[in-house]
C-alpha cells in the first residue's frame, strides 16, 4: 500500500507535536540574547558620557569572513529578485 494512504504515521505525529515546542525554545533563546544585546548597548551608552577618552576597538575576529558573507548573501539575493523572479512571472502570466 502507498504510505500517503494510510494517514499519518507516528513520526509526523510527533514531529507535529515538537514542533511549537521548539519553536518556542527558539524564540525564549532570541529573546534572551536580544535583551542581552539591548542591556550591553544601553551601558555603553550611558558609559560613554562619562568617559573621558573613547578609541575605536580592533575589529572583531573573522572581520572580513564576515563582511564576504554579507556580500556575497546580498549579491544573490540581488539576482534571485532581479534575474530569477522575472521568469517566473512570465512563466506564470501565461
Amino acid at each position: 500500500m502507498d504510505r500517503w494512504t494510510h494517514g499519518p504515521d507516528l513520526t509526523s505525529l510527533v514531529m507535529a507535536w515538537l514542533l511549537p515546542y521548539v519553536l518556542i525554545g527558539l524564540g525564549v533563546g532570541f529573546l534572551v540574547a536580544n535583551v542581552r544585546a539591548f542591556t550591553d548597548f544601553f551601558r555603553y551608552r550611558r558609559r560613554r558620557k562619562d568617559a573621558v577618552l573613547i578609541w575605536p576597538g580592533p575589529p572583531p575576529p573573522f572581520y572580513g569572513l564576515v563582511l564576504f558573507l554579507g556580500v556575497a548573501l546580498g549579491v544573490l539575493i540581488f539576482v534571485k529578485v532581479v534575474f530569477l523572479h522575472r521568469g517566473s512571472s512570465a512563466s506564470s502570466a501565461r
